[in-house]
């Protein structure tokens, strides 16, 4: 595995030819350093699918995912609550309230969110992994199913979210 053993004069070692260059060893640690890694096709737009979210004690909610494409950089794309439609049952989705005027912690409700960029999102019922939404406001985390994307022409949408719950 390490170096080249007396014990196997067969095995006159390994070639690996690719399109960015070539490779010769006798030994698994030399083949293992060989490998070249995979790259991300960092040029494309932001693909982050949420895997899962978990609620942590003293944290909070840590959403958690892989970036498909793209990069991920702080100060991830601003968006803004355009109107909060209606107040819901969050176990049976029952509408409790229309056009509420706030909502409190632990809270479910069907809102308007308008993102200041253009975002890379799916509704829940056609692409599960881009059909969460996790928003962070002032040590607020809001947890939420997306129903609706309403694609505009400018490259701006809107999105419909269903926050499943939040924690302050």
């Amino acid at each position: 595995m390490l170096e080249p053993s007396a014990n196997m004069p067969w095995f006159k070692g390994w070639k690996v030819t690719c399109k960015d260059a070539n490779a010769s060893g006798t030994t698994l640690l030399e083949a293992l350093d060989c490998i070249l890694p995979p790259t991300c096709p960092t040029d494309k737009p932001l693909c982050l699918p949420l895997q899962d979210v978990y609620k942590i004690g003293g944290v909070g909610t840590v959403p958690v995912g892989q970036v498909e494409t793209g990069m991920l950089t702080p100060a991830q794309i601003a968006s803004k609550f355009a109107e909060l439609k209606e107040k819901i049952d969050g176990h049976s989705g029952k509408k409790l309230e229309y056009g509420p005027k706030c909502l409190k912690s632990g809270d479910a409700a069907i809102v308007d969110m308008v993102p200041g960029k253009p975002m890379c999102v799916e509704s829940f019922s056609d692409y599960p992994p881009l059909g969460c939404s996790v928003v962070h406001d002032m040590r607020q985390t809001v947890v939420g199913v997306i129903h609706a994307v309403d694609k505009k022409a400018a490259g701006r949408g809107k999105v419909t979210v269903c926050p499943e719950s939040s924690e302050g």
